[in-house]
Protein backbone atom coordinates (compact mmCIF):
# COMPACT_ATOMS: atom_id res chain seq x y z
CA UNK A 1 0.00 0.00 0.00
CA UNK A 2 1.31 3.47 -1.14
CA UNK A 3 -0.53 6.77 -0.62
CA UNK A 4 -3.78 5.03 -0.38
CA UNK A 5 -2.81 3.50 -3.78
CA UNK A 6 -2.51 -0.41 -3.67
CA UNK A 7 0.39 -1.03 -6.55
CA UNK A 8 -0.04 -4.00 -8.82
CA UNK A 9 2.36 -6.63 -8.24
CA UNK A 10 5.31 -7.13 -10.01
CA UNK A 11 5.72 -10.02 -12.79
CA UNK A 12 9.46 -11.14 -14.36
CA UNK A 13 10.40 -12.21 -17.47
CA UNK A 14 13.33 -12.94 -20.01
CA UNK A 15 13.16 -11.66 -23.47
CA UNK A 16 15.75 -11.33 -25.84
CA UNK A 17 18.17 -11.70 -23.85
CA UNK A 18 17.16 -8.56 -21.34
CA UNK A 19 15.11 -9.68 -17.73
CA UNK A 20 12.64 -7.63 -17.42
CA UNK A 21 9.98 -6.73 -14.42
CA UNK A 22 6.42 -5.91 -15.84
CA UNK A 23 3.69 -3.83 -14.06
CA UNK A 24 0.51 -4.40 -15.68
CA UNK A 25 -3.02 -2.51 -14.71
CA UNK A 26 -6.30 -0.89 -16.18
CA UNK A 27 -5.66 1.89 -18.65
CA UNK A 28 -8.39 3.81 -16.86
CA UNK A 29 -6.10 3.51 -13.80
CA UNK A 30 -3.30 5.08 -15.93
CA UNK A 31 -2.38 9.20 -15.83
CA UNK A 32 -1.45 9.32 -19.42
CA UNK A 33 0.64 12.14 -19.65
CA UNK A 34 2.78 10.70 -17.07
CA UNK A 35 2.88 7.43 -19.14
CA UNK A 36 3.67 9.91 -21.80
CA UNK A 37 6.97 10.68 -20.02
CA UNK A 38 8.24 6.84 -19.27
CA UNK A 39 7.31 5.97 -23.17
CA UNK A 40 9.62 9.05 -24.63
CA UNK A 41 12.35 9.85 -21.79
CA UNK A 42 14.90 8.46 -19.84
CA UNK A 43 14.25 9.66 -16.34
CA UNK A 44 17.46 9.59 -14.61
CA UNK A 45 17.08 7.53 -11.40
CA UNK A 46 14.33 5.40 -12.87
CA UNK A 47 14.59 2.05 -14.97
CA UNK A 48 14.87 2.30 -18.69
CA UNK A 49 10.68 1.42 -19.71
CA UNK A 50 8.78 0.22 -22.16
CA UNK A 51 4.86 0.78 -22.24
CA UNK A 52 2.65 -1.30 -24.25
CA UNK A 53 -1.26 -1.14 -24.72
CA UNK A 54 -3.23 -4.62 -25.28
CA UNK A 55 -6.80 -4.65 -24.81
CA UNK A 56 -7.80 -1.82 -22.56
CA UNK A 57 -4.65 -2.80 -20.12
CA UNK A 58 -1.06 -1.00 -19.84
CA UNK A 59 1.80 -3.43 -19.75
CA UNK A 60 4.96 -1.03 -18.36
CA UNK A 61 8.16 -2.61 -18.51
CA UNK A 62 11.40 -2.51 -16.89
CA UNK A 63 14.91 -3.49 -18.05
CA UNK A 64 16.58 -5.46 -14.90
CA UNK A 65 19.39 -7.05 -16.78
CA UNK A 66 22.63 -7.57 -14.87
CA UNK A 67 20.61 -5.45 -11.46
CA UNK A 68 20.24 -6.84 -8.31
CA UNK A 69 17.18 -5.84 -5.29
CA UNK A 70 18.49 -3.98 -2.87
CA UNK A 71 17.48 -6.05 -0.41
CA UNK A 72 19.96 -8.65 -1.51
CA UNK A 73 22.72 -5.88 -1.54
CA UNK A 74 21.45 -5.42 1.86
CA UNK A 75 21.94 -9.03 2.84
CA UNK A 76 25.49 -9.33 0.90
CA UNK A 77 27.31 -6.23 2.08
CA UNK A 78 28.08 -4.37 5.59
CA UNK A 79 26.95 -0.63 4.83
CA UNK A 80 29.47 2.11 6.42
CA UNK A 81 28.74 5.86 6.55
CA UNK A 82 29.94 7.04 3.47
CA UNK A 83 27.54 4.02 1.17
CA UNK A 84 24.57 4.80 3.46
CA UNK A 85 24.72 8.30 2.80
CA UNK A 86 25.23 7.37 -0.69
CA UNK A 87 21.84 5.61 -0.72
CA UNK A 88 20.18 8.44 0.42
CA UNK A 89 21.64 11.28 -1.55
CA UNK A 90 20.65 9.42 -4.89
CA UNK A 91 17.23 8.76 -3.64
CA UNK A 92 17.31 13.01 -3.00
CA UNK A 93 18.55 13.59 -6.58
CA UNK A 94 15.71 11.37 -8.03
CA UNK A 95 12.77 13.23 -5.85
CA UNK A 96 14.11 16.51 -6.89
CA UNK A 97 14.58 15.09 -10.78
CA UNK A 98 10.72 14.15 -10.88
CA UNK A 99 9.39 17.81 -11.26
CA UNK A 100 10.96 18.14 -14.07
CA UNK A 101 9.19 15.47 -15.97
CA UNK A 102 5.90 16.09 -14.61
CA UNK A 103 5.94 13.54 -12.31
CA UNK A 104 4.77 12.83 -8.50
CA UNK A 105 6.86 11.07 -5.77
CA UNK A 106 4.61 8.88 -4.47
CA UNK A 107 4.60 7.05 -7.96
CA UNK A 108 7.96 5.56 -6.88
CA UNK A 109 8.01 2.50 -5.76
CA UNK A 110 9.62 2.61 -2.71
CA UNK A 111 10.51 -1.15 -1.71
CA UNK A 112 13.88 -2.61 -1.45
CA UNK A 113 12.37 -5.65 -3.41
CA UNK A 114 11.80 -3.39 -6.38
CA UNK A 115 14.35 -1.11 -6.45
CA UNK A 116 17.51 -2.04 -8.19
CA UNK A 117 21.49 -1.61 -8.40
CA UNK A 118 24.57 -2.37 -9.86
CA UNK A 119 26.60 -4.80 -7.15
CA UNK A 120 29.40 -2.86 -8.37
CA UNK A 121 29.34 0.82 -7.40
CA UNK A 122 25.64 0.74 -5.73
CA UNK A 123 24.00 2.86 -7.81
CA UNK A 124 20.04 2.51 -7.32
CA UNK A 125 17.50 2.21 -10.25
CA UNK A 126 13.62 2.70 -8.99
CA UNK A 127 10.56 1.59 -11.19
CA UNK A 128 7.64 4.41 -11.50
CA UNK A 129 4.13 3.55 -11.52
CA UNK A 130 1.57 6.46 -12.70
CA UNK A 131 -1.55 5.52 -11.22
CA UNK A 132 -4.02 7.68 -10.43
CA UNK A 133 -4.18 8.99 -7.30
CA UNK A 134 -1.12 8.60 -6.26
CA UNK A 135 -0.31 12.32 -4.54
CA UNK A 136 3.48 13.66 -3.36
CA UNK A 137 2.86 11.77 -0.08
CA UNK A 138 6.93 10.61 1.43
CA UNK A 139 5.06 7.71 3.97
CA UNK A 140 6.26 5.18 1.96
CA UNK A 141 10.07 6.52 2.04
CA UNK A 142 9.90 6.86 5.54
CA UNK A 143 8.15 3.53 6.56
CA UNK A 144 11.24 2.05 3.50
CA UNK A 145 13.86 3.66 5.46
CA UNK A 146 12.65 3.12 8.67
CA UNK A 147 12.15 -1.13 8.13
CA UNK A 148 15.12 -0.85 5.88
CA UNK A 149 17.73 0.07 8.88
CA UNK A 150 15.97 -1.95 11.57
CA UNK A 151 16.08 -5.00 10.26
CA UNK A 152 17.55 -4.61 6.71
CA UNK A 153 21.21 -3.14 7.00
CA UNK A 154 23.96 -4.63 8.21
CA UNK A 155 26.10 -1.12 9.56
CA UNK A 156 29.92 -1.46 9.95
CA UNK A 157 31.43 -0.66 13.40
CA UNK A 158 32.62 2.80 13.02
CA UNK A 159 33.43 4.88 15.15
CA UNK A 160 31.97 7.92 14.09
CA UNK A 161 28.95 10.08 14.91
CA UNK A 162 25.85 8.31 15.38
CA UNK A 163 24.63 8.87 11.75
CA UNK A 164 22.65 5.98 12.23
CA UNK A 165 20.28 7.19 15.57
CA UNK A 166 20.34 10.50 13.74
CA UNK A 167 18.71 9.44 10.99
CA UNK A 168 16.17 7.17 12.82
CA UNK A 169 15.43 10.39 14.92
CA UNK A 170 14.03 12.54 11.77
CA UNK A 171 12.31 9.62 10.30
CA UNK A 172 10.25 9.57 13.43
CA UNK A 173 9.58 13.80 13.70
CA UNK A 174 6.06 14.50 11.85
CA UNK A 175 7.60 16.87 9.54
CA UNK A 176 9.86 14.93 7.99
CA UNK A 177 10.47 15.91 4.31
CA UNK A 178 12.49 16.02 1.68
CA UNK A 179 13.82 19.15 2.86
CA UNK A 180 15.26 17.67 6.58
CA UNK A 181 16.67 14.77 4.34
CA UNK A 182 19.17 17.36 2.69
CA UNK A 183 19.81 19.18 5.80
CA UNK A 184 21.09 15.51 7.51
CA UNK A 185 23.34 14.55 4.29
CA UNK A 186 24.91 18.06 4.83
CA UNK A 187 25.70 17.64 7.73
CA UNK A 188 27.25 13.89 7.45
CA UNK A 189 28.85 15.10 4.79
CA UNK A 190 30.85 17.77 6.79
CA UNK A 191 31.34 14.89 9.45
CA UNK A 192 32.98 12.52 7.07
CA UNK A 193 35.54 15.60 6.00
CA UNK A 194 36.37 16.32 9.95
CA UNK A 195 36.37 13.46 11.50
CA UNK A 196 39.15 12.26 12.76
CA UNK A 197 38.98 8.06 14.34
CA UNK A 198 40.26 7.95 17.51
CA UNK A 199 43.79 6.83 17.68
CA UNK A 200 44.12 2.77 18.76
CA UNK A 201 46.15 2.13 21.85
CA UNK A 202 47.26 -1.18 20.35
CA UNK A 203 50.52 -1.43 19.49
CA UNK A 204 51.12 -2.41 15.74
CA UNK A 205 53.21 -5.77 15.64
CA UNK A 206 57.30 -5.29 15.91
CA UNK A 207 59.05 -7.41 13.08
CA UNK A 208 60.43 -10.56 14.21
CA UNK A 209 63.58 -10.19 15.80
CA UNK A 210 67.05 -12.51 14.74
CA UNK A 211 69.85 -13.79 15.95
CA UNK A 212 72.75 -13.63 13.54
CA UNK A 213 75.54 -15.98 13.87
CA UNK A 214 79.16 -15.46 13.48
CA UNK A 215 81.07 -15.93 10.38
CA UNK A 216 81.94 -19.18 9.01
CA UNK A 217 83.42 -19.85 5.67
CA UNK A 218 82.21 -23.15 6.48
CA UNK A 219 78.19 -22.64 6.89
CA UNK A 220 76.87 -22.87 3.58
CA UNK A 221 74.63 -19.60 2.57
CA UNK A 222 71.31 -18.84 3.34
CA UNK A 223 68.56 -15.90 4.23
CA UNK A 224 65.51 -15.60 6.26
CA UNK A 225 63.57 -14.19 2.92
CA UNK A 226 64.62 -17.05 0.58
CA UNK A 227 63.94 -20.25 1.39
CA UNK A 228 66.25 -23.09 -0.15
CA UNK A 229 63.50 -25.23 -0.95
CA UNK A 230 61.88 -25.07 -4.10
CA UNK A 231 58.73 -22.34 -4.65
CA UNK A 232 56.42 -22.34 -6.75
CA UNK A 233 54.32 -19.47 -8.64
CA UNK A 234 51.04 -19.58 -10.15
CA UNK A 235 51.16 -18.40 -13.42
CA UNK A 236 47.14 -17.84 -15.29
CA UNK A 237 47.00 -16.62 -19.13
CA UNK A 238 43.94 -15.98 -20.72
CA UNK A 239 43.39 -18.07 -23.68
CA UNK A 240 41.06 -19.65 -26.16
CA UNK A 241 40.55 -23.38 -26.19
CA UNK A 242 41.86 -25.42 -28.77
CA UNK A 243 38.92 -25.89 -30.60
CA UNK A 244 39.24 -22.25 -31.97
CA UNK A 245 42.63 -22.36 -33.09
CA UNK A 246 42.00 -25.96 -34.70
CA UNK A 247 39.05 -23.88 -36.94
CA UNK A 248 41.00 -21.16 -37.64
CA UNK A 249 44.25 -23.07 -38.94
CA UNK A 250 41.97 -25.39 -40.81
CA UNK A 251 40.28 -21.85 -42.64
CA UNK A 252 43.82 -20.85 -43.54
CA UNK A 253 45.00 -24.07 -44.58
CA UNK A 254 41.63 -24.33 -46.67
CA UNK A 255 42.49 -20.09 -48.08
CA UNK A 256 45.18 -21.14 -49.08
CA UNK A 257 45.06 -23.95 -51.18
CA UNK A 258 41.72 -22.13 -52.55
CA UNK A 259 44.16 -19.23 -53.66
CA UNK A 260 46.85 -21.70 -55.21
CA UNK A 261 44.34 -23.18 -57.34
CA UNK A 262 42.70 -20.10 -58.43
CA UNK A 263 46.23 -19.06 -60.04
CA UNK A 264 46.83 -22.65 -61.60
CA UNK A 265 43.87 -22.22 -63.42
CA UNK A 266 43.92 -19.04 -64.74
CA UNK A 267 41.27 -17.08 -62.58
CA UNK A 268 43.31 -14.94 -61.00
CA UNK A 269 45.79 -14.40 -63.81
CA UNK A 270 46.48 -10.72 -64.10
CA UNK A 271 46.48 -11.65 -67.81
CA UNK A 272 42.59 -12.05 -67.09
CA UNK A 273 40.54 -8.83 -68.24
CA UNK A 274 38.12 -9.49 -65.10
CA UNK A 275 41.52 -10.28 -62.83
CA UNK A 276 40.15 -7.17 -60.73
CA UNK A 277 36.87 -7.43 -60.36
CA UNK A 278 37.61 -11.18 -59.03
CA UNK A 279 39.96 -10.67 -56.95
CA UNK A 280 37.48 -8.12 -55.39
CA UNK A 281 35.08 -10.35 -55.53
CA UNK A 282 36.83 -13.51 -53.86
CA UNK A 283 38.45 -10.93 -51.00
CA UNK A 284 35.14 -10.02 -50.08
CA UNK A 285 34.06 -13.52 -49.76
CA UNK A 286 37.26 -14.20 -48.20
CA UNK A 287 36.63 -11.47 -45.75
CA UNK A 288 32.93 -12.61 -44.79
CA UNK A 289 34.15 -15.81 -44.26
CA UNK A 290 36.74 -14.88 -42.11
CA UNK A 291 34.57 -12.60 -39.62
CA UNK A 292 32.37 -15.66 -39.45
CA UNK A 293 34.82 -17.84 -38.08
CA UNK A 294 36.13 -15.26 -35.46
CA UNK A 295 32.30 -14.25 -34.40
CA UNK A 296 32.01 -18.00 -33.82
CA UNK A 297 35.20 -18.97 -31.97
CA UNK A 298 37.00 -15.96 -31.43
CA UNK A 299 34.24 -13.93 -28.98
CA UNK A 300 34.77 -12.69 -25.55
CA UNK A 301 32.93 -15.59 -23.96
CA UNK A 302 34.69 -18.16 -25.85
CA UNK A 303 38.02 -16.61 -22.95
CA UNK A 304 38.99 -19.25 -21.02
CA UNK A 305 41.93 -18.85 -17.85
CA UNK A 306 44.70 -21.53 -17.86
CA UNK A 307 46.42 -21.50 -14.79
CA UNK A 308 49.70 -23.28 -14.34
CA UNK A 309 52.49 -23.77 -11.70
CA UNK A 310 55.86 -22.95 -12.25
CA UNK A 311 58.56 -23.77 -9.94
CA UNK A 312 60.72 -21.23 -8.96
CA UNK A 313 64.64 -22.74 -7.62
CA UNK A 314 66.07 -20.76 -5.14
CA UNK A 315 69.25 -18.53 -6.37
CA UNK A 316 72.03 -17.74 -4.08
CA UNK A 317 74.80 -14.25 -4.43
CA UNK A 318 78.12 -14.67 -4.32
CA UNK A 319 77.81 -12.25 -1.36
CA UNK A 320 75.68 -14.20 0.89
CA UNK A 321 78.10 -17.70 0.01
CA UNK A 322 80.87 -14.92 1.46
CA UNK A 323 78.94 -14.29 4.73
CA UNK A 324 76.44 -16.63 5.68
CA UNK A 325 74.17 -15.77 8.47
CA UNK A 326 71.08 -18.07 9.64
CA UNK A 327 67.96 -16.26 11.05
CA UNK A 328 66.80 -17.35 14.04
CA UNK A 329 62.96 -15.97 15.41
CA UNK A 330 63.63 -14.49 18.76
CA UNK A 331 60.85 -16.58 20.88
CA UNK A 332 63.40 -20.01 20.26
CA UNK A 333 65.44 -18.05 22.94
CA UNK A 334 64.61 -18.07 26.54
CA UNK A 335 63.78 -14.84 27.89
CA UNK A 336 66.37 -14.84 30.60
CA UNK A 337 69.10 -15.62 28.85
CA UNK A 338 68.16 -12.36 26.51
CA UNK A 339 71.03 -10.53 27.64
CA UNK A 340 73.94 -12.92 27.31
CA UNK A 341 72.95 -13.87 23.37
CA UNK A 342 72.42 -10.04 22.64
CA UNK A 343 76.49 -9.91 24.03
CA UNK A 344 77.31 -12.59 21.87
CA UNK A 345 75.10 -11.98 18.60
CA UNK A 346 74.50 -8.99 16.42
CA UNK A 347 70.55 -8.84 16.35
CA UNK A 348 68.96 -7.59 13.25
CA UNK A 349 64.88 -7.37 12.25
CA UNK A 350 64.21 -9.05 9.03
CA UNK A 351 61.11 -9.40 7.47
CA UNK A 352 60.11 -12.90 6.27
CA UNK A 353 58.82 -12.95 2.48
CA UNK A 354 56.35 -16.17 3.45
CA UNK A 355 55.46 -16.76 6.75
CA UNK A 356 53.61 -20.02 5.79
CA UNK A 357 57.07 -21.83 5.48
CA UNK A 358 58.30 -22.40 8.65
CA UNK A 359 62.36 -21.83 9.32
CA UNK A 360 64.87 -24.16 10.30
CA UNK A 361 65.76 -24.12 13.98
CA UNK A 362 69.10 -23.57 15.62
CA UNK A 363 70.61 -25.59 18.24
CA UNK A 364 72.75 -23.35 20.16
CA UNK A 365 72.87 -24.90 23.58
CA UNK A 366 76.82 -25.64 23.14
CA UNK A 367 77.57 -21.91 23.32
CA UNK A 368 74.96 -20.73 25.92
CA UNK A 369 73.28 -23.47 27.89
CA UNK A 370 70.53 -22.12 26.63
CA UNK A 371 68.56 -22.99 23.74
CA UNK A 372 65.07 -23.65 21.59
CA UNK A 373 63.52 -27.35 21.62
CA UNK A 374 64.18 -27.85 18.08
CA UNK A 375 66.49 -29.88 15.82
CA UNK A 376 70.42 -30.03 15.74
CA UNK A 377 71.64 -28.69 12.07
CA UNK A 378 75.34 -29.59 11.41
CA UNK A 379 77.33 -27.36 9.86
CA UNK A 380 79.07 -30.00 8.11
CA UNK A 381 75.93 -31.06 6.56
CA UNK A 382 75.39 -29.59 2.95
CA UNK A 383 72.79 -27.79 2.06
CA UNK A 384 71.30 -29.63 -0.67
CA UNK A 385 71.06 -33.10 1.65
CA UNK A 386 69.38 -30.94 4.75
CA UNK A 387 65.78 -31.27 5.04
CA UNK A 388 63.56 -28.67 6.22
CA UNK A 389 60.01 -28.34 7.09
CA UNK A 390 57.50 -26.54 4.98
CA UNK A 391 54.24 -28.62 6.02
CA UNK A 392 50.67 -26.32 5.93
CA UNK A 393 48.16 -27.11 8.09
CA UNK A 394 45.33 -27.11 6.53
CA UNK A 395 41.65 -27.00 8.30
CA UNK A 396 39.58 -30.02 8.65
CA UNK A 397 36.60 -28.42 6.39
CA UNK A 398 37.18 -26.61 3.23
CA UNK A 399 36.45 -22.76 3.22
CA UNK A 400 33.42 -21.70 1.08
CA UNK A 401 33.42 -22.01 -2.61
CA UNK A 402 36.24 -24.43 -2.04
CA UNK A 403 36.97 -25.93 -5.46
CA UNK A 404 38.35 -30.10 -5.25
CA UNK A 405 39.93 -32.27 -6.94
CA UNK A 406 40.36 -35.75 -7.13
CA UNK A 407 43.91 -38.16 -6.64
CA UNK A 408 45.60 -38.48 -10.06
CA UNK A 409 44.72 -35.35 -11.48
CA UNK A 410 47.45 -33.53 -13.29
CA UNK A 411 49.50 -30.74 -11.25
CA UNK A 412 49.27 -28.83 -13.65
CA UNK A 413 45.60 -27.94 -13.74
CA UNK A 414 44.49 -25.48 -11.71
CA UNK A 415 42.75 -25.75 -7.61
CA UNK A 416 43.63 -28.33 -6.09
CA UNK A 417 42.69 -29.47 -2.51
CA UNK A 418 41.67 -32.90 -1.45
CA UNK A 419 38.10 -34.22 -0.91
CA UNK A 420 37.61 -35.71 2.20
CA UNK A 421 34.92 -37.68 4.34
CA UNK A 422 33.63 -34.64 5.93
CA UNK A 423 32.74 -32.46 2.49
CA UNK A 424 30.81 -35.27 1.05
CA UNK A 425 27.84 -34.22 3.22
CA UNK A 426 27.56 -30.98 1.65
CA UNK A 427 26.14 -30.39 -2.10
CA UNK A 428 28.01 -29.71 -4.71
CA UNK A 429 28.42 -28.66 -8.33
CA UNK A 430 30.69 -30.86 -10.54
CA UNK A 431 32.01 -29.38 -13.64
CA UNK A 432 31.12 -31.45 -16.27
CA UNK A 433 34.78 -31.33 -17.59
CA UNK A 434 35.26 -33.24 -14.15
CA UNK A 435 38.21 -30.75 -13.07
CA UNK A 436 36.37 -28.80 -10.62
CA UNK A 437 33.78 -29.03 -8.03
CA UNK A 438 32.24 -26.09 -6.12
CA UNK A 439 31.28 -26.84 -2.40
CA UNK A 440 28.11 -25.60 -1.18
CA UNK A 441 28.25 -24.98 2.62
CA UNK A 442 26.79 -22.22 3.49
CA UNK A 443 23.09 -20.45 2.24
CA UNK A 444 22.22 -18.26 0.86
CA UNK A 445 25.22 -18.93 -1.54
CA UNK A 446 26.23 -16.70 -4.48
CA UNK A 447 27.73 -17.56 -7.81
CA UNK A 448 29.30 -14.91 -10.36
CA UNK A 449 32.14 -12.49 -11.44
CA UNK A 450 32.34 -10.17 -8.55
CA UNK A 451 34.85 -11.52 -6.49
CA UNK A 452 34.40 -9.20 -3.49
CA UNK A 453 30.57 -9.77 -3.21
CA UNK A 454 29.76 -13.52 -4.29
CA UNK A 455 30.82 -16.69 -2.55
CA UNK A 456 32.40 -18.69 -5.56
CA UNK A 457 33.75 -16.60 -8.28
CA UNK A 458 33.55 -18.15 -11.92
CA UNK A 459 36.05 -15.99 -13.93
CA UNK A 460 34.22 -15.65 -16.90
CA UNK A 461 33.27 -12.89 -18.95
CA UNK A 462 30.25 -14.27 -19.80
CA UNK A 463 29.21 -14.91 -16.34
CA UNK A 464 27.10 -11.91 -14.62
CA UNK A 465 28.44 -9.96 -11.29
CA UNK A 466 26.17 -11.62 -9.20
CA UNK A 467 24.88 -14.45 -11.75
CA UNK A 468 22.94 -17.19 -9.17
CA UNK A 469 21.99 -18.20 -5.81
CA UNK A 470 21.64 -21.63 -4.23
CA UNK A 471 18.82 -21.69 -1.40
CA UNK A 472 18.28 -24.77 1.13
CA UNK A 473 14.89 -24.40 3.15
CA UNK A 474 13.01 -27.21 4.99
CA UNK A 475 11.76 -28.98 1.11
CA UNK A 476 15.70 -29.17 -0.19
CA UNK A 477 17.63 -26.93 -2.58
CA UNK A 478 16.47 -23.70 -4.85
CA UNK A 479 18.02 -21.39 -7.36
CA UNK A 480 17.37 -18.82 -8.27
CA UNK A 481 18.58 -16.07 -11.89
CA UNK A 482 19.65 -12.76 -9.88
CA UNK A 483 18.87 -11.51 -13.53
CA UNK A 484 21.93 -12.12 -15.35
CA UNK A 485 22.62 -11.37 -18.84
CA UNK A 486 23.29 -14.91 -20.46
CA UNK A 487 20.78 -16.44 -18.09
CA UNK A 488 20.76 -19.65 -15.99
CA UNK A 489 19.11 -23.23 -17.15
CA UNK A 490 18.35 -26.10 -15.44
CA UNK A 491 18.41 -29.55 -17.52
CA UNK A 492 18.16 -27.04 -20.92
CA UNK A 493 15.64 -25.32 -19.56
CA UNK A 494 15.96 -21.23 -19.28
CA UNK A 495 14.93 -19.77 -15.58
CA UNK A 496 12.77 -16.95 -15.49
CA UNK A 497 14.67 -14.38 -13.53
CA UNK A 498 14.56 -13.73 -9.88
CA UNK A 499 12.33 -16.61 -9.57
CA UNK A 500 12.99 -19.91 -7.68
CA UNK A 501 13.33 -23.30 -9.11
CA UNK A 502 13.74 -26.29 -7.26
CA UNK A 503 17.14 -28.50 -7.63
CA UNK A 504 17.39 -32.20 -7.65
CA UNK A 505 19.98 -34.59 -7.46
CA UNK A 506 21.88 -34.81 -10.89
CA UNK A 507 20.08 -31.75 -12.39
CA UNK A 508 22.58 -30.26 -14.83
CA UNK A 509 23.01 -26.57 -14.06
CA UNK A 510 24.14 -24.44 -16.71
CA UNK A 511 25.56 -20.74 -15.56
CA UNK A 512 26.08 -18.61 -18.84
CA UNK A 513 28.64 -20.88 -20.66
CA UNK A 514 29.42 -22.68 -17.80
CA UNK A 515 27.98 -26.46 -17.04
CA UNK A 516 27.81 -28.42 -13.75
CA UNK A 517 26.11 -30.98 -11.90
CA UNK A 518 24.16 -30.77 -9.12
CA UNK A 519 25.39 -33.37 -6.07
CA UNK A 520 23.50 -33.49 -2.80
CA UNK A 521 25.23 -34.29 0.30
CA UNK A 522 24.80 -36.81 2.31
CA UNK A 523 22.91 -36.52 5.35
CA UNK A 524 24.07 -37.21 8.78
Amino acid sequence: MQSGVKFPEPNFKSVSGRNLLIYTFLKDEAIDYQLEMLANNHVPGLLKSEVLRIDGQIRLSYDITSLIPLKKLFERCELGKKDFIFIIKQIISLLEGLDTYLLDCGGVVFDIGSIYANPQNMKLEFSYLPIKGIGDDLEPLRNMLTESIMHNIRFKQEGSDNYVLKIFELLKSPKFDLALLKSYVSEMEINIQTFIPEKQSVNPPAAEKTVETPKTSQIPAYTSVNNPREEKREVVKISYPAKSYMVLGGYVSLLILLIIALFITGTLSPENPDFLLSLFGFLLIFGALGYLVYSKFFTPDKRIEIKKEEVIAPKFTQQEIKKPSIAVPAHDVKDNNQESIKQSFNTKGIQYVNKNISMPRINIASAHNEAASARQISYDTPLSQRSFSTERNYPNKPQPGTVLSFPGRDISQDHTVILDAGSMNYPRLKGRSGNETILINKFPFMIGRLEEQVDYCLKNPAVGKLHAEIVRDAEGYSIMDMNSRNGTMINGEKLEPSKSYRLNNGDCITIANEEFVFIEGRVN
